[in-house]
């Protein structure tokens, strides 16, 4: 009786050990997961075996099934072969750790190429030539654009004083707007404002040579003036639709879209005043 009772409190305590094991399996199903999973399943299971391993060795040494003296005198060596066996499972336990481990160093690698190979690669040299001869392009169109707005400007300032027609002093105020609007894109892209500050003046010596070919003609009559405020919308239109079939940029490409309307309207109103002669 008293062997039994032994039996029963090494048994309950053990269990209460295997109790534990599937506690800490449950709780890792429950809070973790990957790696910290598997590591407590793999605790919870190792000790939850382990107690069961040690409740038979016990059970056979003290219930008396094995109760002849040399039996027992080999529980000391049972109890070291459950120790033996205890380490196994626990070597065996921590190797699929490792290679848990390993697998999930191999996940976070791979899941990590995935996001690195979704980044825009870096443009070849050829790409990042054509980019830069695209973006000094656009840059030598606004500041040839911002002149020739000045240029419309300027000309109808000129034959505004000369002629006082309303038509003049109307226009060249939209001018400026179309200058003012052309500059903000200069300064969006860090771009010079190449204008000068004199009536007149130009940078591009195309537009000089023009500007003055214009007024030369403009001062002759009210008729040639207004002939040649035909002829600068007409240009202005031409270029500015030449500029919007390679722009890309949307304020640019509206910019341009604007500007051209306002030229076509300019142009309307010169011819208007063509027909009175």
């Amino acid at each position: 009786m008293k062997n039994v009772t032994l039996f029963l409190a090494s048994g309950a305590g053990r269990m209460l050990r295997g109790t534990v094991g599937i506690a800490l399996a449950y709780i890792g199903v429950l809070l973790t997961s990957g790696v910290w999973l598997a590591l407590l399943l793999v605790v919870g299971v190792v000790v939850f075996l382990g107690a069961l391993l040690d409740i038979c060795l016990c059970g056979l040494v003290t219930h008396g099934t094995l109760s002849d003296k040399k039996i027992r005198g080999k529980s000391t060596n049972e109890q070291q072969g459950t120790t033996i066996a205890l380490a196994v499972l626990g070597l065996v336990a921590f190797g699929g750790l490792a290679y848990l481990a390993a697998n999930s160093d191999d996940a976070d690698t791979s899941s990590q190429t995935a996001i690195t190979a979704t980044v825009a690669p870096k443009p070849t040299t050829t790409e990042q030539s054509a980019i830069d001869e695209h973006e000094q392009s656009q840059e030598d169109m606004l500041v040839y654009l911002i002149e020739e707005e000045k240029l419309a400007h300027d000309v109808y300032t000129v034959l505004y004083q000369q002629y006082g027609a309303r038509v003049f002093g109307n226009i060249l105020n939209s001018e400026q707007t179309h200058q003012d609007r052309v500059l903000t894109l200069l300064e969006a892209r860090n771009i010079d404002d190449p204008r000068s500050s004199e009536l007149g003046v130009f940078n591009n010596t195309e537009l000089q040579t023009l500007y003055d070919q214009l007024i030369t003609q403009g001062k002759q009559s009210a008729e040639e003036a207004y002939k040649v405020g035909v002829a600068i919308e007409e240009k202005d239109i031409k270029d500015i639709t030449d500029q919007l079939a390679t722009a890309t940029d949307s304020d640019v490409v509206a910019t341009l879209e604007a500007l051209r309307n306002g030229s076509e309207n300019h142009l309307r109103a010169f011819n208007r005043q063509l027909g009175q002669y």
